[in-house]
């Protein structure tokens, strides 16, 4: 909705392209693989889960937001399901600070591919990923899980080897094109798009 909360004409899903492929992805214990390349899928007022989850996800690492880092440790131990029907608005203005594309023009997407192709963001994303990977080990429950333990792994070793490509353009080519060639891009990134990003824009 916007300001006088009126429709916007499409869904929060739609903003950040939750598709209908990556919907199927989001069924029992496939969900986290759905969140490893979608971690905006994580809105905390969009969230509900059991009480018995609190000791686990609590105290919030202070550099993480609350909301990525709850979806992840409950990822983590359990599987996640959604609720097709739109159950809120999703209010958006001028003085936001954080939310959903609210436009699809191209010089707004160009600029969002530059915004997340720093270094920083992926060194970000591997803090976010491994330290997932410390509290469920750390609760016991790693050999209970430790296929959804092996993903957020994989997608923390990913986020490193991004935040670490060669600087020189030339250099990035062999590093990408392995990466890319073993489908790490396609699972636990956007794929061609990313591989793309970390060639040219990095």
């Amino acid at each position: 909705m916007n300001e006088d909360l009126e429709p916007l004409g499409h869904s929060l899903w739609q903003a950040i392209n939750f598709s209908p492929a990556q919907q199927e992805r989001f069924v029992g214990d496939r969900s986290i693989e759905a969140l490893l390349k979608c971690i905006s899928l994580s809105h905390g007022m969009m969230m509900a889960f059991r009480a018995i989850y609190k000791t686990a996800i609590l105290p919030f690492p202070s550099r993480f937001g609350h909301d990525n880092w709850t979806a992840l440790i409950i990822a983590g131990l359990a599987d996640l399901a959604f609720i097709r029907q739109p159950l809120i608005r999703y209010r958006q203005h001028q003085s936001q600070q954080v939310g959903p594309p609210t436009r699809s023009h191209w010089m707004e997407k160009l600029i969002g591919v530059q915004a997340t192709t720093a270094a920083a963001f992926y060194w970000a994303q591997a803090d976010l990923f491994t330290s997932a990977c410390r509290r469920v080990e750390g609760l016991g429950a790693a050999e209970c899980h430790r296929e959804k333990l092996a993903l957020l792994q994989a997608k923390a070793k990913h986020m490193l080897l991004r935040a670490n490509i060669p600087k020189r353009g030339w250099q990035r080519w062999p590093v990408v094109l392995k990466e890319l060639a073993e489908f790490r891009y396609h699972r636990y990134s956007n794929g061609v798009l990313s591989a793309v990003k970390d060639i040219v824009l990095q």
